[in-house]
């Protein structure tokens, strides 16, 4: 199963006022709601896994986002794009080396910490040292970074890297959270029953 976001230019979506990013959700080319991020904490373009993993806050299995591989950020970046052109080939000076192999090994670092971080949330129940807050809604923020596919009517003051779902009445703002998120998280979790591998694909126009 494979599900795509697709961000808005900032110029079409006015991040830059209302302190979000937003976008479409799409299942199987079919674009199924509108979407908002968080501008700090948003995850960055590439390709994810979707597993389902039970949340003590919201007491139901939710959408966890976690990385589909080690480099998985950085397979679309500027950097990427010139260590495959043809001037690569040609340009194999010492110092270009030396740039390209530091920062080959500051990304595989930075992304081997945050998959560890993040499988390491999901294999060692640390879910259950997540405070259960009161009055759980649908705009109520995660005490710890957990990125996952949610309900909701706006980022506000979430910084926990999740995908808020629902239908856009203008930027920053979605209503009927619920009639976007349910029958999503039920297309889910039939194809994880199955044994379908569901992939969130990230992607900035």
């Amino acid at each position: 199963m494979k599900i795509e976001l697709k961000r808005y230019p900032e110029t079409h979506s006015l991040n830059h006022l209302i302190n979000s990013v937003s976008g479409s959700l799409y299942v199987s080319g079919i674009r199924l709601c509108h979407t908002e991020e968080h501008p700090g904490t948003a995850l960055p373009a590439g390709e994810y896994r979707i597993v389902r993993h039970y949340c003590k806050q919201y007491a139901r299995f939710m959408p966890i986002i976690i990385p589909n591989s080690p480099n998985h950020q950085h397979t679309n970046s500027p950097n990427h794009q010139i260590t495959n052109s043809p001037n690569h080939q040609i340009t194999n000076s010492p110092n270009h080396q030396i740039t390209n192999s530091l920062n080959h090994q500051i990304t595989n670092s930075l992304n081997h910490q945050l998959t560890n971080s993040l499988n390491h949330q999901l294999t060692n129940s640390s879910c259950e040292g997540c405070e259960q807050l009161e009055l759980v809604s649908n705009n109520t923020s995660m005490p710890k970074q957990c990125p996952m596919l949610k309900p909701g009517n706006g980022v506000y003051h979430r910084a926990d890297g999740s995908i808020i779902l629902g239908t856009r009445i203008v930027p920053g703002c979605l209503s009927h959270p619920l009639q976007a998120f349910m029958p999503l998280a039920e297309r889910i979790r039939k194809a994880l029953s199955r044994g379908t591998v569901v992939t969130l694909k990230i992607t900035e126009q």
